[in-house]
């Protein structure tokens, strides 16, 4: 329902032309690309603003055109370099930079969209649109703080997207009891695969990954184009032991997003632990990328290296890990591995036990245990009703 790619679609400008520009071989072609452009084929638009572009090199609205119609047939990386090649003679027009920001988003180059679009919104503020596109790319980021700084000032809105993708990030971010009221606010509105999504993934939070795997399969049901509907359906099924299940969620999320951050590391750590390094590893190089400071995403690269042979490499990354994030048991874990197979027997032990000690300590948040009781109920109110 609230797939961001679709709010921006009709936010592709197209020039089109004048009068007076028609008057030269360059605005004749420009003039036919427009009609070609907005009839719907966009192969013959681009030959014809290519042809322009022969004539008028520096043109800005055919550089724009050819971006948009490059954008429609999926060529993002082509489309972005007409858009850049566009905004020096332009100025920064703000149309330019929306569809630059887009190509960008929908090529899953994330950090270049959100660059874009946070000069956009500085000097747009009241735009929704570019409000939402920018919360969304830092939600795949995994960055919910600025998701909830960005949104909470408008969380009283009835956009249903803002109460979502604030939930969302409220819930990951373990602020529980603000995302209760959104997510009340949601269940309001009927079922809905947004509503399931938030559901899971707080079920998931209080350990309950059987039910959360239920929860999330009728998730992807309602919408299975839903961002991030089949990464967190793989985590529950991963959980509840059901590693094939999970494979093919991880894979499915992937199709509609490689930039899945959950997907990437997840399916890559299932293919690292089956031995099918060379898999695994650009996955998990991805997943990296994606979220350099993530230490699990380390942790996995790791243990890569580790299975690759490359213990001393392994360590010496685990010990950084170990000091940035002391209070992970996995990360203890993965060090006790690399010092085993250095023969570093007794720093092994140590890790290992620090780990186990970690994971004695480890416990569900009471928080997130009420809230999904809490929810439950109401759910089980309204199919009585």
């Amino acid at each position: 329902m609230f797939r961001m790619v679709a709010l921006f679609a009709a936010a592709l400008c197209v020039f089109c032309p004048g009068i007076a520009a028609q008057q030269t071989e360059a605005g004749r072609h420009f003039a036919r690309a427009v009609q070609l452009h907005q009839g719907g084929d966009f192969q013959g638009a681009i030959a014809e603003y290519q042809a322009c572009l022969e004539l008028e090199p520096d043109r800005i609205d055919a550089l724009s055109n050819l971006g948009a119609a490059l954008a429609h047939m999926g060529r993002y990386r082509e489309a972005i370099t007409q858009y850049r090649h566009a905004l020096k003679p332009s100025g920064g027009d703000p149309r330019i930079r929306i569809n630059l920001a887009l190509a960008y988003y929908k090529s899953d180059q994330l950090p270049e969209a959100i660059q874009e679009l946070s000069g956009l919104y500085q000097s747009s503020p009241g735009n929704e649109q570019i409000l939402l596109l920018l919360s969304d790319c830092y939600l795949r980021l995994g960055e919910n703080k600025k998701v909830i700084d960005l949104l909470r000032p408008v969380a009283g809105s009835d956009n249903r997207a803002i109460t979502y993708l604030l939930g969302t990030a409220l819930i990951r971010d373990n602020e529980i009891a603000e995302g209760q009221t959104l997510i009340e606010r949601l269940l309001r509105g009927g079922e809905s695969a947004e509503t399931e999504l938030l559901i899971g993934t707080a079920q998931q939070m209080g350990g309950q990954f059987a039910e959360a795997a239920k929860t999330l399969a009728r998730a992807t049901a309602l919408n299975a184009e839903l961002p991030g509907v089949f990464a967190a359906y793989g985590l529950a099924l991963l959980k509840s032991g059901d590693a094939e299940g999970a494979k093919n969620a991880f894979r499915r999320e992937l199709e509609r997003d490689p930039a899945n951050y959950e997907a990437n590391l997840n399916l890559g750590m299932m293919l690292r632990a089956r031995g099918r390094l060379d898999q695994a590893a650009p996955l998990l190089s991805k997943a990296r990328e994606f979220r350099p400071h993530d230490p699990l995403a380390g942790v996995e690269i790791a243990l890569l290296h580790l299975a690759q042979g490359h213990a001393l490499e392994a360590a010496n990354a685990l010990e950084d890990a170990v000091r940035g994030n002391p209070n992970l048991a996995d990360v203890h874990r993965a060090l006790a591995g690399a010092y085993r197979q250095l023969g570093r027997t007794a720093d092994a032990d140590h890790e290992q036990a620090i780990a186990q000690q970690l994971e004695g300590h480890a416990h569900p948040s009471p928080a997130i245990e009420k809230l999904h009781r809490e929810i439950m109920e109401k759910l089980k109110a309204q199919a009585a009703e």
